[in-house]
């Protein structure tokens, strides 16, 4: 239904267009399937709760502001030419995807993202439907994206995509919704004080974590962001994927003291990608973080699928709290870290090269056969 434009939705004569202030105020939902122009955007909640859905390109002159009580819901590319603020008890998110639909959030934002306390940014189970998605797998199982799900009966689906430019929707277990997608490039300083969640549905066979891709100038706050898999019955679904990237020169994540978390209860957790502006593009680290919840499933690197090889070839790779990485094929990295004694690097009789000096993996354990190339020509065989 197209009701965006119809009179009786308006307090004016006027059709909005590009040069219309739009304050959307009812208790009527509203959608827009087309793409739209408009100069400036604003949910309101007086009303009870406002909801406005586009199903086409948004593209906002100005400011989006989303109130209390207000959720706006965009599915294709959105362009904001200002800002974009989420107050506290507003929602932006993306629609639920049936079998056939590519429902992202995917913004480009001109100026700064200000996330207010109780403000949020939600996909929760919006990915990849139950029993469909790249890392759906066989039988009754769990998905599968950044880390392996678990699996009742049947085969757990691979992991996949990017880790350093993620896109991809979290996949779907045998009864639930992988996680959404998060992805937002900002020009300007991004400030999270509220919610940022692509998690994984919880029901039965659970969905994996989805993706949250932010690329700012600068990141702040003392919110969350988070991709986690679903734990449903008795297991859990793989973790999702998370980058933050910074562009500004002297930028790093020292101004951010919230929770980033990619974790899969006892399975494999996934990944997060992290890049400070002195860095130079594709070599920040990666941390994979179980959270604490021992991995009886495992994170892949590199990917099976839809991952570009030598991707993190000059990334430093952190394994911490419990997680289990094994090594898919022979692979580069620049440097690696097991920082505690429960991090597992499964070397799965392949060849990892480390272009950095030797040092210990202690306090972390390396298994199974293969061998560990350091720079200069050092050499660990693993028997």
């Amino acid at each position: 239904m197209n009701n965006f434009f119809l009179p009786n939705n308006l307090n004016t004569p006027v059709v909005p267009g590009p040069n219309s202030r739009v304050i959307v105020d009812s208790l009527n939902p509203l959608t827009a399937t087309g793409a739209v122009s408009i100069l400036d955007l604003r949910v309101a909640g007086e009303a009870g709760g406002s909801t406005v859905t586009f199903g086409g390109t948004l593209d906002v002159r100005e400011n989006i502001t989303i109130e209390q009580g207000g959720t706006l819901v965009l599915n294709r590319p959105t362009t904001i030419n200002q800002n974009l603020i989420v107050l506290e008890g507003g929602l932006l998110t993306h629609d639920i995807n049936a079998a056939d639909d590519v429902n992202k959030l995917n913004l480009t934002v001109h100026g700064d993202v200000w996330v207010d306390y109780l403000g949020t940014i939600d996909v929760y189970a919006k990915g990849y439907r139950y029993r469909t998605g790249i890392g759906t797998g066989d039988g009754q199982r769990h998905g599968s994206y950044g880390g392996h799900g678990a699996i009742a009966n049947g085969e757990s689906g691979p992991c996949y995509g990017s880790i350093i430019a993620p896109t991809n929707r979290g996949s779907g277990g045998h009864t639930d919704y992988g996680g959404g997608a998060i992805i937002i490039n900002s020009y300007g300083s991004f400030h999270n004080e509220g919610t940022i969640s692509a998690n994984g549905g919880n029901s039965g066979y659970a969905g994996s974590g989805g993706t949250v891709f932010i690329t700012a100038a600068s990141i702040s706050g003392t919110g969350s962001i988070t991709a986690d898999g679903g734990y449903g019955t008795s297991a859990g679904a793989g973790g999702g994927r998370i980058s933050l990237v910074v562009t500004e020169k002297d930028a790093d994540f020292s101004n951010w003291t919230g929770l980033i978390s990619a974790y899969a209860k006892g399975v494999g957790a996934g990944t997060v990608y992290l890049e400070r502006g002195i860095d130079k593009p594709a070599q920040g680290r990666v941390v994979i973080d179980n959270n604490g919840f021992n991995a009886q499933r495992w994170t892949d690197l590199p990917p099976t699928l839809e991952y570009t090889p030598g991707e993190i070839d000059h990334a430093i790779l952190y394994i911490h709290n419990d997680s289990l990485v094994r090594i898919n094929e022979s692979m580069t990295l620049w440097d690696l870290w097991l920082w505690d004694e429960n991090s597992v690097l499964d070397l799965n009789f392949n060849t990892l090269y480390v272009n950095s000096l030797p040092h210990t993996l202690e306090p972390g354990s390396v298994i199974n056969l293969g061998e560990i190339k350091w720079l200069a020509g050092t050499l660990l065989q693993f028997w």
